[in-house]
């Protein structure tokens, strides 16, 4: 892995060590993930169709405190702006989805 960029302090007293990669893409790397295509076709996409996943988190999680996500108003637009899109839309949702 990469070493520390920097150090930030926090007024608590807590430290953050920041690094120089992307974590969330470090677990699709080649390395260390290779992809179930099988799921694919169980949910009814052909190879090479378009398809794009809106997944949405409850944000309740002891790493998200200070956080917040994005708006309900800003969900339907982003499932709006893509729900006519060619190929299939999911769409996961831990939090409960206003009608």
């Amino acid at each position: 892995m990469s070493s520390p960029e920097k150090k930030k302090k926090f007024p608590v007293g807590i430290v953050e060590t920041l690094w120089d990669l992307n974590l969330e893409l470090a677990y699709l790397h080649p390395n260390y993930f290779s992809p179930d295509l099988s799921v694919l076709e169980l949910l009814g996409v052909k190879k090479g169709e378009k398809y794009a996943i809106l997944r949405f988190v409850k944000w309740n999680a002891n790493h998200d405190l200070g956080h917040t996500g994005i708006t309900p108003r800003t969900r339907l637009r982003q499932f709006r702006s893509l729900r006519n899109m060619p190929g299939f839309l999911f769409l996961v949702s831990l939090s409960c989805l206003q009608s």
